[in-house]
């Protein structure tokens, strides 16, 4: 938000932690509008994994209660074979189940 577009009466700590706050509260942090914690940001791991060890890896990320798997970009060649992989963990015993959230080139504004 520009300074310029502050309400009067709002610093800018205050305009960029309601700001921030919206989008904290969203899945997959947040569950029932918000009210619900799932996942602190603190926990969050970032890793890029080929398509031949992606079965392994989420098998080794999502074997405990507290640990969760999304999937956030995948290439277009890959994407069925991807979700495939996702339907067959989702369907075993005794781990988490992984999301998958990605937007094509049209999705982004």
């Amino acid at each position: 938000m520009p300074c310029s577009a502050l309400p009067l009466g709002r610093s800018i700590q205050q305009c960029c932690k309601s700001s921030v706050r919206t989008i904290e509260d969203k899945e997959p942090f947040f569950a029932k509008g918000g009210t619900v914690k799932k996942l602190d940001w603190d926990d969050i791991s970032e890793l890029r994994v080929p398509l031949k060890h992606l079965e392994k890896t989420l098998e080794q990320h999502t074997d405990k209660r507290n640990k969760r798997a999304i999937i956030i970009s995948v290439n277009e060649h890959e994407m069925q074979a991807v979700e495939e992989v996702v339907q067959k963990h989702n369907a075993k015993d005794g781990f988490t189940e992984v999301d998958a959230a990605w937007a094509t080139k049209d999705d982004v504004y």
